[in-house]
């Protein structure tokens, strides 16, 4: 499939959308605007870049929020592709170094989406307690537990970040498949193509079971659910965690 010149469509919607969003918002006293306005956001961006989505077992999400998104991560547009497909828009874990970005820091903000300092470990530590507390709260958040964009049709090994969260807030995660997004726009190229994505929908993990699970067990847990909705073998990593219990 050919590439779309309208991948340089991406920083002028964004613009456009994310101060109308925003000013609305403010407007109207209705936060909810933002969301709705990520949405859209979203849905524009897949439109003009010709991506195909298909939904597979969405009826798996929990009916009442908050809860957390485990997805795997091989595209610039898997965001977008998540804003466009579930039901309830999740706040993100965001690395700090987004928020130089003009008119995405004003999304991120607005969003309630968090943003973490990599190479600062208490502020990180400090981030993921934020997290938490806004999941608690009731605000569902979409983690990719690979930290990165990967390049193949492989998980990479997963941080701790997010397990670590969903031990503290004690809520269901649930894990998701998304296949087809790196031959959108994987990691090494300038602009999308068209093409098909699936989004699979895992089984929630329920918070019962997280609370019996160490985040080592956790992880495990996450990643055998995610390649079964992926379709995918998992090669042998150094290091790798064995399940257990708290």
């Amino acid at each position: 499939m050919h590439r779309l010149p309208n991948g340089l469509f991406l920083p002028g919607w964004t613009a456009l959308v994310t101060v109308s969003a925003v000013a609305a918002a403010k407007v109207r006293g209705d936060d909810s605007l933002v969301t709705e306005g990520e949405r859209f956001w979203a849905r524009g961006l897949l439109k003009a870049w010709g991506v195909q989505l298909d939904a597979e077992q969405l009826e798996r999400l929990p009916r009442n929020p908050p809860y957390i998104v485990m997805a795997n991560h091989q595209s610039h547009a898997d965001v977008p592709i998540l804003f466009a497909t579930l039901p309830i828009i999740p706040g993100f874990l965001a690395k700090k170094e987004l928020a130089r970005v003009p008119f995405l820091a004003m999304a991120l903000r607005a969003g309630g989406h968090v943003l973490i300092d990599r190479a600062d470990r208490g502020s990180a530590l400090k981030a993921l307690k934020v997290a938490a507390d806004e999941i608690r709260s009731g605000k569902t958040i979409a983690v990719f537990p690979e930290g990165t964009r990967g390049n193949s049709d492989a998980l990479g090994e997963f941080k701790k970040g997010g397990f670590l969260i969903a031990k503290k807030a004690g809520v269901p995660v649930v894990p998701i498949g998304i296949s087809g997004s790196r031959n959108v726009w994987n990691r090494d190229e300038w602009l999308p193509r068209a093409g098909a994505v699936k989004v699979r929908v895992g089984s929630p993990i329920e918070s019962d079971e997280i609370k019996r699970l160490t985040v080592e067990a956790l992880s495990v847990r996450v990643r055998r659910s995610m390649l079964e909705l992926l379709g995918w073998s998992d090669a042998p990593t150094p290091g790798a965690a064995k399940p257990g219990v708290s």
